[in-house]
This record gives structure tokens, C-alpha cells and sequence, in this order.
């Protein structure tokens, strides 16, 4: 079966609806090199322009110019991935194949594991996978990613959770089940509405939606890839600090312009994503404007070997220019997992080369 080709792309991004920053979001200098020329939205088409992605000379961090406004950016989310409907399980046929019997065992030993770990409460589970799921470490890393590292509750305590940019509200189903109370806030109206019919609480817009009345008042407030899609990420670092509560964390994930993966795709790397993405930052970088933000305890986590994997196959699927749905998804001759394993396996021993930077912030 030969992949699928690309749809054809939409109408131009109007003039009066692009900007330029002219220097770099980060640290103000003016300096840059133009490291990516005439990049095409490869992902979800949403214009036929292409974008110029600058590198500052002092910081290392990687920005869009010229790139959409706040006001016009939305339409680059029409046929983002947070539009999906949230799942029902109750619609599903159990399969009958020897595969699908595999996964459903997988997925009970996994949430035996989340269970015993986070204390969320999820069947089907196995409880022996306490004991299996650590002996996995690809499974246990990707596992304690999906939970954002969240600490485990004491029986009885009520601590309140933030997801900022919370799509259709997959992370805060699961924290909410291991006995967080949840909020969450997205600026896409489709994904707040697809969040607010599972029941959760979640507000449509920014962080000036919290400002006046919740500051200081999350214990744990997550940031998952939303910090490279905002007009002015140190504004949003300091914002955000003012909502944890002292003592309290932020967990924060962004892709990592120094990866092996962008090392070894170049231009099409999947963490580059024009024009949705506007700011790519390193390690050290990100780390220092977390801490003039006033963080402390700025720990850096390692990006799981399987998440890496699955950046290098959209990658792959980018250079060879073909849609991409998911790993299992590409024709079984162009999956080659074996050719993915190593670098993964190699950026999950540094943190300074990992795919995505993770963080754990104290306040």
C-alpha cells in the first residue's frame, strides 16, 4: 500500500494579520541567523505560506519570523489534534486477534501500575502490574510522563491541579481519578467543548483568566508543549509562577531545539511544527528564565525512549512527505522500529540532547 499523499494546502496567511518580532522573544537581542528558510506547514496544512525560522546568536533560541498574531493564529489550530472527540469506551468491540488480546493485557498491567503509583483508580487493571511495569522501563517511563510526575496524594488530601493549555482534557481525566481537584484552561473553543463533556472544569482563554482570583492557589500546575505556542513565553513563565502556591510545583514540557531528533531531521523535525510554533528554547535557556521567573529547583527529567521514537517516525513521515496518524499507522515497511530505537536510546541518556525538555520547578 503506498502512503498517503499530503492534502493540498489552503489559501495565504494575510499581510496584515503577520508580525515580526525583530529580536529574540527570550532575551530581547537583535542578533540571529536564519536557520530554517521557507518551512511548510507539513502537519495540519493550515496555509500554503512558508516560514522562516531564526536562531538568536546569544541564547540559543529558535523563533518564528515573520509569524501570525494573537489574533489570527487561531486559524492555524482549525484541524489541530485537540479537536478529537473524547473517547468512548463503551463503544468499543473487544478484538479478537491475538494482538488485541495483548494490548487489553498490557493496559490492565499498566493500570495497575498507574493505580499502585498515582492512586488513580482505573479498570480494567491488574494489580501484579506494580511489580511488572517497573521491570519495563520503557513502559515506566512513558507511563510516569503521561502523569506529569505527579507526587502521590496521602489518603484524604485534597490538593487542587492546573492544566494550562489542557486540549480535550485527557491529563486531567487521569489526575482527576488519582483524587486531584482539576482545572484546567485552553484557548480552543472545540477542545474546551469536547473537555466540558467529561465533566471537567475548564475555562476557554489565557492565564489573565486567573490572575485576580487563583494566585498562589495550585499546588501542581502543568504545561504540556503550550509554552512554544505563546506570543511572549516570559510573560507566561512569570504568570505562571504567581499561580503556584509556595511550595508547590510546575511541570512544564516543550520541545528541545538542541535534540538529537532536530540534529537529525533538520528541517523536517517534528518539534518545528510553523507556524504553531513560535519559540524553541534549549536547556540552559529555558532554564534561567524559569529562574528569573522565581522559580528554584529547576530539575530537568529525561524524555522516555518511546516518546522519542514516535518523534522520530512523524519526522520520518515529514521528510518522505506523507500524512502521519501514529506510529502503527505508517505501512509496516517504513515503521522500522529497530532504526528509531537507538538515537532514542541515546538522547534518553542526555538531558541537554533529550527530544522534548521537561521540567520540574519549585516555587
Amino acid at each position: 500500500m503506498e502512503p498517503q499523499l499530503k492534502n493540498v494546502m489552503r489559501e495565504r496567511w494575510p499581510a496584515r494579520e503577520l508580525e515580526s518580532p525583530g529580536r529574540c522573544p527570550v532575551c530581547g537581542t537583535e542578533r540571529r541567523t536564519l536557520v530554517h528558510p521557507g518551512l511548510e506547514d507539513g502537519l495540519f496544512h493550515c496555509s500554503e505560506d512558508r516560514w522562516d525560522v531564526h536562531a538568536c546568536t546569544a541564547c540559543g533560541t529558535h523563533y518564528l519570523d515573520p509569524r501570525p498574531t494573537e489574533e489570527s493564529i487561531g486559524r492555524a489550530y482549525a484541524s489541530y489534534l485537540t479537536h478529537a472527540a473524547p473517547d468512548d469506551p463503551r463503544g468499543r468491540s473487544p478484538a479478537a486477534s491475538a494482538r488485541g488480546r495483548a494490548a487489553r493485557v498490557l493496559r490492565a498491567l499498566a493500570n495497575g501500575y498507574r493505580n499502585a503509583r498515582f492512586g488513580t483508580r482505573l479498570e480494567p487493571q491488574l494489580p501484579v502490574g506494580r511489580y511488572v511495569v517497573p521491570c519495563i522501563p520503557l513502559l515506566r517511563d512513558a507511563l510516569v510522563q503521561q502523569l506529569r510526575s505527579l507526587p502521590l496524594l496521602p489518603a484524604g488530601a485534597q490538593a487542587r491541579l492546573l492544566d494550562v493549555g489542557c486540549g480535550s482534557g485527557d491529563f486531567l481525566q487521569l489526575a482527576r481519578s488519582a483524587g486531584w481537584s482539576v482545572h484546567g484552561i485552553d484557548f480552543d473553543g472545540v477542545a474546551v467543548a469536547n473537555a466540558r463533556e467529561r465533566g471537567l472544569e475548564v475555562r476557554q482563554g489565557g492565564l489573565e483568566l486567573l490572575q485576580a482570583t487563583e494566585a498562589e492557589s495550585f499546588a501542581w500546575v502543568t504545561l504540556s508543549h503550550v509554552l512554544e505556542h505563546v506570543h511572549d513565553p516570559v510573560s507566561w513563565l512569570q504568570a505562571l509562577h504567581r499561580l503556584v502556591r509556595p511550595g508547590g510545583t510546575l511541570w512544564l514540557q516543550t520541545p528541545n531545539i538542541a535534540s538529537l531528533g532536530h540534529a537529525r531531521y533538520g528541517a523536517h523535525w517534528r518539534g518545528l511544527e510553523p507556524p504553531r510554533h513560535l519559540t524553541l528554547w534549549t536547556l540552559p535557556t529555558l532554564r534561567k528564565a524559569l529562574e528569573q521567573a522565581g522559580f528554584r529547583s529547576v530539575q530537568a527529567l529525561r524524555t522516555p525512549v518511546l516518546t522519542a521514537m514516535e518523534v522520530y517516525a512523524s519526522s520520518e513521515a515529514l521528510r518522505r512527505g506523507i500524512d502521519y496518524a501514529g506510529f502503527m499507522a505508517l505501512p509496516r515497511k517504513q515503521q522500522r522500529p529497530l532504526g528509531a530505537l537507538w538515537p532514542a536510546l541515546r538522547q534518553h541518556r542526555s538531558l541537554a540532547r533529550a527530544e522534548f525538555l521537561t521540567v520540574l520547578a519549585r516555587r
